[in-house]
């Protein structure tokens, strides 16, 4: 039995409400990049070498990166967009690496690589603290925790100059041969529990897909896609205005963990349909909403992403955690999973 939801085939801006199961958290853009000998000063020897698995790691090397937060990293209300965090994390690591190969210290033990042949396969332990703005000027700092011939976790920190935290996340990337060992778990067990799920319709246009050289969508892309199944599991926008308007509630994204493989829909050749799955389970008095969100393939019926998505629900007066309102917990009924 399906519960279905609208059908979401554009690539449109959400509504000024639709941030309430999406988050007003996220990151910034930075356009310039500094030169090698300038990027390569920002190591730093901060990390204790006990915590060490890698010669980088021993070295305690930390890669700071500025950046500034522009209007197209934000969304209506000039928060930063949840899933634009995980675009400064990215060119983050992208420097970090370039400036490891630049010293002689490449990431991956006896195995050399671009930059351009890894792709990120999970993101996992995100913690969202507080919500950049427009015009804020962030660093991210980039810490190797661990890295073996395939695979390579980051501690990722997005941080004002102040050492103030938007947010913390731990970030894999992967070689070719070693980024499908890395996608799974997420998602699947705790779909099964529900008595239906939620459906949401994407159709992938081009301009839907900007994962670069090696084409097909993004993580990025994909958290889009799964805000739009989290809107449609509520009802729409209508739904959401009226959360907040009726009940005084908003809700933020508070936690997430995704998984992706190693390249998504990369060989299409035209419009491509896919398909979010979600469902939900209700936690801490049901203050939090936890949403299970799953990608497949409708043509080949393969599930190509997954995360779990924590929202929390806030008094829109002053802030605080609010448990959900009975009339959102009987929208989740048919979708809601047992904890």
């Amino acid at each position: 039995r399906r519960h279905s939801s609208p059908v979401a085939v554009t690539r449109a801006m959400p509504a000024p409400h639709a941030h309430a199961f999406s988050a007003r958290a996220c990151a910034p853009h930075a356009r310039h990049r500094a030169s090698p000998r300038t990027r390569c000063r920002a190591w730093s020897t901060s990390v204790p070498s006990s915590t060490a698995s890698t010669s980088l790691e021993r070295d305690g090397f930390v890669e700071s990166t500025p950046m500034k937060v522009y209007i197209e990293d934000t969304d209506a209300y000039g928060v930063v967009y949840y899933a634009n965090y995980f675009r400064f994390t990215d060119r983050a690591a992208q420097e970090a690496f370039e400036c490891a190969m630049e010293q002689g210290r490449g990431w991956f033990e006896g195995a050399s690589a671009s930059f351009r042949e890894l792709s990120l396969v999970s993101i996992s332990n995100v913690k969202y603290a507080r919500g950049a703005v427009l015009g804020d000027e962030v660093i991210v700092r980039t810490t190797i925790m661990d890295a073996d011939a395939h695979h390579v976790r980051l501690m990722q920190d997005v941080i004002d100059k102040h050492g103030g935290l938007y947010l913390s996340a731990q970030t894999t990337y992967a070689r070719p041969d070693g980024a499908r060992a890395a996608t799974t778990g997420i998602g699947a067990a705790q779909a099964s529990t529900a008595p239906s799920w939620s459906t949401t319709r994407v159709m992938v246009y081009r301009d839907e897909q900007s994962g670069g050289v090696g084409g097909g969508c993004s993580h990025v892309d994909v958290m889009r896609f799964f805000e739009r199944g989290r809107s449609d599991a509520i009802g729409g926008s209508a739904a959401l205005a009226e959360l907040k308007s009726k009940h005084n509630v908003i809700a933020v994204v508070s936690r997430l963990d995704a998984v992706f493989p190693m390249k998504i829909f990369a060989d299409i050749t035209r419009a491509h349909a896919c398909e979010v799955r979600s469902t939900v389970t209700l936690k801490r008095r049901n203050i939090q909403v936890v949403f299970h969100q799953e990608l497949y393939d409708v043509a080949s019926g393969e599930r190509v992403a997954a995360a779990n998505i924590t929202c929390t629900c806030l008094d829109a007066a002053n802030m605080k955690p609010i448990s959900c309102p009975p009339a959102l917990i009987d929208i989740f009924a048919p979708i809601l999973t047992t904890a």
